[in-house]
């Protein structure tokens, strides 16, 4: 049997050699589901690189967003929410965004209580960061998974109401007053809402009342969605302050409105 070699000198060779920085290697891949592996590298081009692919896939059609669901994206996205960096919160939101918003399934699972911490986060950035793109694409995800109760909850003891409405206030954007008005539809699920809300400095009947003229019928749909639940209440104060802003006349012109017809039923 010849003896063994000595490889303690290959081993400390193999060792500098592994730090030694080399030029980058431009990666390709026509296979989808390496780019959802490459989410998972510490190397922040790369995951850059890897969600600005799978978002051109994502939007391509909509069955996509479904094939990516099912190749297990969501948890690669959901370790991405953390990221400093502006660019990848950025795609890493409208990746997610685009697969709750087109998958069923995926909307369901998020809502669990298991994503909890996730979606607290998703609700915190939504808070914090000014940015318009954050800002879409967060409510469009908050639209869809914020409907437990107990959820809803967390995030209106979290001081949500203010940015709801600062949004609403600011940004002239359609998709962005959809998703806000639909995500603080949600939020009134909180148990405290009732009796809350009409405490809350920055809610803003006038605000609502203003999106019942919106040209586009989704939004008046949806903010009329947010008066119905707010008047189902029957809270004396609440009412007080939709009088205040002349509700009765803002209902009474929808009525007479033919474009508005869809609302009419609401209305009365």
């Amino acid at each position: 049997m010849p003896p063994k070699k000595d490889t303690s000198k290959l081993n400390v060779k193999n060792i500098e050699e592994k730090e030694t920085p080399f030029d980058p290697v431009p990666y390709e891949t026509r296979d989808v589901c390496t780019s959802i592996s490459l989410l998972l590298s510490p190397e922040k081009e790369i995951v850059t690189r890897a969600l600005w692919v799978l978002t051109k896939y994502a939007n391509l059609k909509e069955p996509n967003a479904e094939f990516l669901y099912k190749n297990g994206i969501l948890a690669n996205l959901l370790d991405l929410i953390n990221y400093t960096d502006l660019t990848i919160l950025r795609f890493t939101l409208k990746v997610l965004g685009q697969i709750v918003w087109d998958v069923p399934a995926a909307a369901k699972e998020l809502s669990l209580e298991q994503y909890n911490t996730q979606v607290k986060q998703i609700n915190h950035i939504f808070m914090t960061v000014q940015d318009p793109s954050v800002t879409e694409f967060s409510t469009q995800i908050l639209s869809r998974v914020v409907k437990d109760p107990l959820m809803a909850s967390y995030v209106f003891r979290a001081g949500v109401v203010a940015p709801i409405f600062k949004v609403l206030q600011t940004f002239e954007d359609a998709d962005i007053q959809f998703n806000t008005l639909n995500f603080f539809y949600n939020v009134l699920e909180a148990r405290e809402a009732e009796y809350v809300l009409q405490l809350t400095a920055e809610f803003s009947p006038r605000t609502l009342l203003c999106y019942l003229k919106s040209k586009l019928e989704e939004i008046r749909e949806a903010t009329m969605n947010i008066i119905e639940k707010i008047t189902s209440w029957k809270s004396g104060p609440m009412q007080q302050l939709l009088r205040d802003q002349n509700i009765v006349e803002v209902l009474f012109k929808v009525i007479l409105n033919p474009e508005f017809k869809a609302l009419h039923k609401k209305s009365f």
